[in-house]
């Protein structure tokens, strides 16, 4: 049923506009990708899909063909989304930050209400930064221990939340 037929023709797209920004680039860097799309199956149900494409030469010119991979991301995507709303939901301080110089990379609504700095503060910045630590030498010492150990479990803290200093 595909074979001969163009994309267009088989109404994959359910965003056409992604098309066009994939081909754009594809047509400008000679590959795309890591393009998350929407594409329509037969039935009409809707896929997340992760695509990479690239112009290749078979028999003729050279870019005369291109290859497309799609990968079904639809239940990771569902997932990732699920992890997003309960990070953002749960009533405990949680953060997301890289282990070599502690920067946050994602805070959710509790570390905000708790420490009173607000999640565009926080991203970029690191607890040191922002005073977070009571005592900072602990984030040293939680540190080591995260890479001794690969986690670390019930680890007392006194952080300093809205100008008072907190056990958690």
């Amino acid at each position: 049923d595909t074979v001969g037929r163009r994309m267009s023709d088989l109404n994959v797209w359910a965003y056409p506009e992604q098309r066009t920004a994939l081909v754009d680039e594809m047509l400008r860097n000679g590959v795309a990708r890591n393009h998350l799309v929407t594409l329509r199956r037969r039935d009409g149900g809707l896929r997340d899909c992760m695509v990479n494409s690239a112009l290749i030469a078979l028999d003729g010119p050279r870019h005369s063909h291109a290859v497309w991979i799609a990968r079904d991301v639809t239940e990771e995507t569902r997932v990732h989304e699920q992890f997003k709303s309960a990070f953002q939901l749960t009533p405990d301080f949680m953060t997301i930050s890289r282990l070599e110089d502690g920067t946050y990379i994602e805070v959710n609504a509790a570390f905000e209400r708790i420490t009173g700095i607000s999640r565009a503060d926080a991203i970029g910045r690191t607890s040191t930064e922002l005073g977070i630590w009571a005592v900072p030498t602990e984030r040293e010492r939680l540190t080591h221990l995260l890479k001794a150990e690969g986690s670390v479990h019930d680890y007392p803290m006194a952080l300093r939340a809205k100008g008072e200093v907190r056990d958690a």
